[in-house]
């Protein structure tokens, strides 16, 4: 039988959030835990892999792996791209300029917004964004994964 947890209703509104909020504090609390299962991520694809190859590394393979895993679902759980905190500063420089929104009402009453973007800003924070994206994407593709190698 499933382990019962309580829900509350405000949970369910971004549920993505909320357990990536979860699997994060789990993520790191097994980190922190004495493990006898060792994840060894990439390793088990390669053709030619033994264990005597990588037995000095294993350890720092498995915290690569699992810094990896924790740092997907605590920028997750924070909200996503936006809040870190690198792309934070760009989006307040690109949007938060003085005159990069301007707004102007129409004869019919109707409010139309024009943008006058720092272009090359504005070009390095869509970069930015996407680096972190695919890292993201790479860490839930991991955790997809490996999800039923993550054992003690």
């Amino acid at each position: 039988m499933a382990k019962q947890i309580e829900i509350e209703e405000k949970e369910l509104w971004n549920l993505d959030s909320t357990l990536a909020d979860i699997i994060h504090q789990y993520l790191v609390a097994f980190k922190k835990s004495e493990r006898l299962g060792v994840l060894y991520s990439h390793m088990f694809e390669e053709p030619d892999f033994s264990y005597e190859k990588y037995e000095y590394m294993v350890t720092n393979d498995t915290d690569w792996f699992l810094d990896e895993l924790i740092w997907t679902f605590e920028v997750l759980s924070n909200g996503g791209v936006d809040n870190i905190p690198e792309v934070d500063v760009l989006i307040q420089e690109v949007f938060g300029a003085p005159d990069a929104m301007t707004f102007e009402k129409s004869e019919t009453g109707l409010a139309s917004m024009t943008f006058n973007l720092d272009e090359e800003k504005h070009a390095e924070l869509r970069a930015l964004e996407k680096h972190y994206q695919e890292r993201i994407n790479r860490g839930l593709a991991m955790f997809a994964k490996y999800f039923q190698s993550l054992w003690d």
